[in-house]
């Protein structure tokens, strides 16, 4: 039934991201290794996924279910909407980080880039939930004329894009060498190719409204 499906899932995607993932490519990967750490049969397994890629790209599309959540919430009481996106940008190349587990992190980019060679429609699909949120935030910044952009939705999987690069750069090694580019400075970047103008230094502003928030806190 739907709850027994829905526990069997949550248990699955706990054994493999912790006892699999961070020890194991996704080439590596195979269903019975899969089925052994998850604890069922093979033949059980593969009534809830097609293969390894489904298992996959299903752990993938549930981590952006979260992160679009979490966008959503750390963004939520803000009015001016190119600040709403610019801090949008700013949790998730900064503060998403303190909500994750890194070793985890690391090792779903890793996935990510491995299942995009043998799956990239289904991996495309499963970033749909996070590039639909930063859509609608940068379309409202095109009706309040901030922004200029074509289509909201282009506009928002160009975001998504250099936010890939951003993950890949942190977790996997830059592969340009070097440091990697503020989050600021990648930020300003983002928004003025998008046609919004920002004064030198807005964007040392991001995040310290959740900054705050922090210290009220403790």
């Amino acid at each position: 039934d739907t709850a027994t499906t829905e526990i069997y899932t949550l248990s699955l995607h706990d054994a493999l991201p912790i006892c699999l993932m961070r020890r194991l490519d996704a080439e590596e990967l195979t269903m019975q290794n899969i089925a052994a750490e998850a604890g069922v049969s093979v033949r059980v397994l593969y009534r809830h996924f097609e293969g390894k890629d489904d298992l996959l790209v299903a752990l993938i599309e549930e981590s952006q279910i979260v992160f679009a959540r979490l966008i959503e919430k750390a963004t939520a009481d803000i009015a001016d909407p190119l600040e709403r996106l610019g801090e949008a940008l700013y949790f998730a190349t900064t503060e998403a980080r303190q909500h994750t587990d890194q070793n985890f992190s690391r090792a779903m980019a890793r996935f990510t880039v491995q299942t995009s060679v043998t799956s990239p429609d289904q991996v495309m699909a499963a970033h749909r939930p996070v590039i639909l949120v930063l859509a609608g935030m940068v379309e409202e910044a095109m009706q309040s004329g901030q922004i200029e952009v074509g289509d909201s939705e282009v506009a928002a999987s160009n975001l998504f894009d250099v936010y890939e690069a951003h993950q890949r750069n942190v977790y996997l090694g830059n592969s340009l060498g070097g440091s990697r580019p503020a989050s600021g400075e990648l930020i300003r970047f983002c928004l003025l190719g998008l046609g919004a103008r920002i004064p030198p230094g807005w964007e040392k502003k991001l995040g310290q409204r959740n900054r705050g928030r922090a210290t009220a806190a403790s």
